[in-house]
């Protein structure tokens, strides 16, 4: 995890954002959870499942200001949409990432560094990074012959 660098911008959610806010956030990006910061840190995630769930059916009879009234009058917080994660240090060996993973409900899990919000972390970003450390391992061991 030492050498793992964010390479794009995360959009942060606080608890008091609306349905429609977080919605509109999930359509711009592609990740499947966006991290939730509170004043007290980290919070939790909110899962694009979870907000599909309240999302309106194409079939619906309301017209798009209902809907956006509806929506945005909700929170995150208020719909117990947040969930826990595990978190781990910046710093965690491969071994405590896994435990990490082992151990939580959800598909990512909350990197800080001293307390304070990083990234989230997929399996699939877990599993990239560690197969290019691997790489470059191999590399070393190349140029080293």
């Amino acid at each position: 995890m030492k050498t793992f660098e964010q390479k794009r911008v995360v959009t942060l959610l606080s608890p008091n954002v609306s349905l429609g806010e977080a919605l509109y956030a999930m359509d711009q990006t592609s990740d499947p959870a966006l991290p939730v910061v509170g004043e007290n840190g980290f919070v939790g995630v909110v899962l694009r499942e979870d907000l599909m769930r309240y999302a309106p059916s194409p079939a619906t009879s309301l017209s798009k200001w209902e809907m956006n009234f509806l929506l945005n009058d909700i929170s995150v917080a208020d719909e117990k949409l947040i969930r826990g994660v595990s978190q781990v240090e910046a710093h965690a060996h491969l071994d405590e990432l896994i435990e990490a993973f082992r151990s939580s409900e959800s598909p990512v899990i909350g990197v800080t560094l001293h307390g304070r919000f990083c990234q989230l972390l997929s399996w699939r970003g877990l599993l990239e990074e560690f197969w290019s450390e691997r790489q470059a391992e191999r590399r070393d061991l190349v140029m080293a012959r």
